[in-house]
């Protein structure tokens, strides 16, 4: 996936970068804001019986495919001990 922002115009254009690239930056060059160059097409219906940590893992993937063990990352923040409660967002 790869991000343009949103005053890519003119002389001040940037080119399209990746997830990877632009993490640390908050606006690009020309102040505008990074959004997907396109989105993806997520199949709501498969994601229904994934526990939340499978949830955030298969939206974020879309989103952010540059970031070795993203997986990992996912399973280590969304936790019981985290969030102080095994529904890890009750409602």
């Amino acid at each position: 996936m790869k991000y343009v922002s949103t005053r890519a115009t003119g002389s001040h254009a940037s080119p399209a970068r990746r997830f990877s690239e632009i993490l640390l930056e908050c606006l690009a060059p020309a102040g505008g804001l990074y959004v997907p160059e396109a989105f993806p097409l997520i199949d709501l219906s498969s994601l229904r019986a994934k526990s939340y940590p499978e949830l955030a893992n298969s939206i974020l993937s879309h989103f952010i495919d540059d970031v070795p063990g993203l997986k990992g990352i996912v399973d280590r923040t969304y936790t019981a001990k985290i969030f102080g409660s095994a529904d890890i967002t009750p409602l």
